[in-house]
């Protein structure tokens, strides 16, 4: 024992505490009775969660540990480790029972604070909110630490979700698509579509109409895009083109390749305004007309001048039909001459791709991605496409995917203005930080950001800018979610995402509806009030 042992301090000594753990594990498996074991089972146990990162043995030697020898010196880290661990590797109820162990014993230790973030955090995910929510307000009241009241306060607002799994019914965690009807919410999944009555603050699957929907296809569909009107539902699938359901009778028809060659397989994005449907798709767009002897309408780079084929996203006003192209291009089609052209705008640079469309209060709304700059943002126009401005939300972002991930929504702004202090936004210095504050790119919210040469075809106006309409705008990522009101000076509210509730998540759809936030994302839809 005096050799291993001396072994094993020389190692931890020089670094090396891979050599010191297995000479100390010589100890503990061959001479479990030695008076050492007592201390070598804290010590082996910190190396391993501390310096190896080996949490499952020494999670087991710290259990072991604080059960046969709860009076060394080692106990009180050792029991908050055990806690955190216990919590970390989804053993959520006996993580809460050690942790309140934990602060009986050790009410003034210096893991005080993280004990109660942990607890709050395991609260969550068991869907605790009440709970989660106490210990989080409490823990920003009490503690001075600015790093610590700001975990609370992101795990207080986290308990203000609710987030819907296929425990509650989905028939897929991967939700894609989010339409809301009235009281009613469609819910697109990666198999299939889901109907739901939210009236009330209830959550009521209407399963019979999803049922003849999913059972409609040979194969259960993998919905990528839904649209509703008084008439009629859109679904559009990844693989099997789309399917109509009538309201009306209750009929459903499929419009894919296996009916008709040429329909395409991929439905991205479906939009209805008054007699038309309009389809997004990997082969160009397709216009429906009701009551029309041509069922569809092809465009393409083929037969038009729509500059790509693969069109991700759609949004119609009175005038013109815009969309987005896998590169990140937009496209245009003025709906009197009825011709594809590209839009541009001296707001939106060389190097940003637009990802997402929308539409508030007459205003254009559209994300936007810059992977050469490493940043994100959104862009503001007038519905003719005049007077734009774009702003950069997120700098040093690394990940393509993260960047890509942005969806916005908004609602006109009807509330009294009011006079706010401006306050100062700070830049993370870190250039490949994962996200910094939120910074405009231009301080005047009246004129184009880049007001010098044209740069192509545009819907601009040449007359001087006017004041945008004032917006509340919601812009989501995957691990965040932000509120602005467009008029004011004040600051951007942030509002972290669920991830703590449902683990690492990618976003996939954002709807404002009425009084409620609805995210799509790959682990389930969260719900969230407006207020």
């Amino acid at each position: 024992v005096p050799v291993f042992y001396a072994f094993g301090d020389a190692a931890v000594a020089n670094g090396a505490y891979d050599v010191a753990v297995d000479n100390y594990q010589l100890i503990l498996t061959h001479y479990p009775a030695h008076q050492a074991v007592s201390v070598l089972k804290y010590l082996t146990g910190f190396l391993l969660v501390e310096e190896l990162e080996d949490h499952d043995t020494g999670l087991s030697l710290l259990e072991s540990a604080i059960t046969d020898h709860p009076d060394m010196a080692g106990h009180e880290k050792a029991l908050y480790l055990v806690g955190k661990l216990q919590a970390e590797t989804g053993r959520l109820d006996e993580a809460i029972h050690t942790l309140d162990r934990f602060i009986t014993r050790y009410p003034e230790s210096e893991w005080r604070y993280e004990t109660h973030l942990v607890r709050a955090t395991a609260n969550l995910k068991l869907g605790k909110l009440v709970e989660a929510a106490n210990e989080a307000n409490f823990i920003k009241e009490v503690s001075e630490v600015i790093e610590i009241q700001e975990r609370a306060k992101q795990i207080a607002d986290q308990t203000k979700w609710r987030v819907y799994t296929d425990a509650d019914g989905l028939p897929n965690n991967r939700t894609q698509a989010i339409m809301t009807d009235g009281t009613q919410l469609w819910i697109g999944t990666a198999k299939g579509v889901m109907l739901f009555e939210t009236a009330d603050s209830k959550w009521v699957s209407l399963e019979l109409v999803a049922q003849l929907i999913n059972t409609s296809l040979e194969r259960v569909p993998d919905v990528t895009a839904i649209a509703t009107d008084a008439q009629e539902v859109w679904i559009g699938t990844r693989t099997q083109g789309a399917i109509r359901y009538s309201k009306l009778t209750g009929e459903i028809q499929n419009y894919s390749p296996a009916s008709d060659a040429s329909l395409p397989a991929w439905i991205k994005d479906i939009k209805i305004d008054g007699s038309e449907i309009w389809f997004a798709t990997d082969a160009g767009v397709i216009r429906s007309i009701r009551g029309s002897l041509e069922p569809f309408y092809y465009y393409n780079t083929r037969n038009s001048l729509l500059a790509a084929d693969d069109i991700e996203n759609l949004l119609l006003t009175p005038e013109v039909v815009w969309g987005t192209s896998s590169e990140g291009d937009v496209v245009i089609f003025d709906r009197v001459r009825e011709v594809w052209d590209s839009y541009r705008s001296t707001a939106i640079r060389e190097g940003m791709k637009i990802v997402e469309l929308n539409i508030a209060a007459g205003q254009l709304l559209f994300t936007w991605f810059n992977a050469d700059k490493k940043s994100n943002g959104y862009f503001q126009a007038d519905l003719d496409g005049g007077n734009g401005k774009a702003t950069t939300l997120h700098i040093g972002v690394e990940d393509e995917a993260e960047l890509r991930n942005i969806y916005i929504s908004g609602a006109l702004d009807t509330s009294p203005l009011v006079e706010d202090t401006p306050a100062a936004l700070p830049i993370d210095a870190v250039a490949d930080s994962i996200f910094s504050e939120l910074i405009e790119e231009t301080s005047d919210p009246i004129l184009p950001e880049f007001p010098s040469e044209s740069e192509g075809e545009t819907l601009e106006t040449e007359s001087p800018a006017t004041p945008q309409i004032p917006l509340i705008l919601w812009i989501a990522t995957n691990q965040h979610l932000y509120t602005h009101r467009t008029r004011s000076t004040d600051v951007w509210r942030d509002t972290a995402t669920p991830r703590i509730l449902v683990g690492e998540l990618t976003v996939q759809s954002l709807v404002v509806s009425k009084d409620r936030v609805w995210l799509a994302t790959s682990n389930g839809l969260a719900a969230m009030d407006t207020e």
